[in-house]
């Protein structure tokens, strides 16, 4: 019977690698709807461009799916529209960007590469994050019926309260 032999270092790196691992997944949770402190985080911000015109913007981490950022960006849209006394919001313009990242996962062995010998392997995974940008324009009044792009704010905020998820705290 053969005995395999792994030295303690590959094994301390083997464990450590498993670890970390191990709490980037434990911790890795959806980007919840918040405001983000700054142009890098994640969250939601606005910018007002005219006087009923603003640019809303949701950022979601690898953790996040298309869905719940689309739903955090009406969302806040429907608030902002609130915020500024007015009925319902148009959707003037729709923007979702996606970015992949690839990770990988090392593995080490013997086998033949270019000679034979050691070498380093991997199993290499995906991870794509979401962020999604509307240009609005708030209105007061009823909301026109004609206009596939206009959403009452009131109903956007009941229907979707639901799947809100706010920060923990």
């Amino acid at each position: 019977m053969a005995r395999l032999t792994v030295s303690r270092s590959v094994l301390a790196q083997r464990l450590a690698g498993i670890a970390v691992l191990t709490m980037l997944v434990g911790c890795a949770t959806p980007t919840p709807f918040q405001p983000a402190a700054n142009g890098n985080d994640f969250g939601y911000s606005e910018q007002q461009i005219e006087a009923n015109r603003y640019r809303v913007v949701f950022s979601g981490n690898y953790e996040t799916p298309l869905p719940t950022v689309e739903n955090y960006l009406l969302y806040r849209a429907a608030e902002l529209t609130k915020l500024n006394n007015g009925d319902y919001f148009v959707d003037v313009s729709t923007n979702t960007v996606a970015s992949t990242r690839y990770d990988e996962f090392p593995t080490e062995g013997y086998g033949f590469r270019r000679r034979w010998g050691g070498y380093v392997g991997g199993e290499i995974t995906t991870s794509t994050r979401f962020g999604s940008l509307m240009d609005i324009q708030i209105f007061s009044g009823k909301k026109p019926a004609d206009n596939p792009h206009a959403y009452d704010a009131a109903e956007v905020l009941t229907r979707l309260a639901p799947v809100i998820v706010h920060p923990a705290g």
